[in-house]
Order: C-alpha cells, then structure tokens, then sequence
C-alpha cells in the first residue's frame, strides 16, 4: 500500500488533506465549496486506500468534461 494520496477524482486537486475527527481519520479535497468531499478509515492508512481506489479505465471528472 502506499501513503501518497491520489488526485481528487472529481476537480484534481493533487493536494488533498488528511484530517483526523472524533477518532477517525479523512481525506478531504475542497473542490466542492464549503461541502467537502470525504472518505473515512480507522486509521490514515485506511482512509488513504479508500481515497486512492479508482475503478480501472475511467477518466477524471474533469477530462470527461473537456477540462483537461
């Protein structure tokens, strides 16, 4: 596993947060205004993983758009 975190799939924003709350650990991109976008783990590690899966084969948001 690794610990570099991903593009925001929705804006790619390649500088995403970590944030620890209320004993869980979240990965959080601010390219929804003040709605932030989160995944969650018991620990950084998970948190990490669940931000980094991507489904093979589909492009970001924002190539799809014609923003890229």
């Amino acid at each position: 596993m690794t610990d570099k975190l991903l593009p925001c799939p929705f804006c790619g924003n390649d500088t995403p947060t970590i944030v620890r709350r209320a004993g869980a650990f979240g990965v959080k991109c601010t390219c929804a205004g003040k709605r932030f976008l989160h995944t969650y783990g018991k620990t950084e590690e998970e948190a990490i993983a669940s931000w980094n899966m991507r489904p093979e084969g589909i492009p970001p948001v924002q190539q799809l758009a014609g923003q890229s």
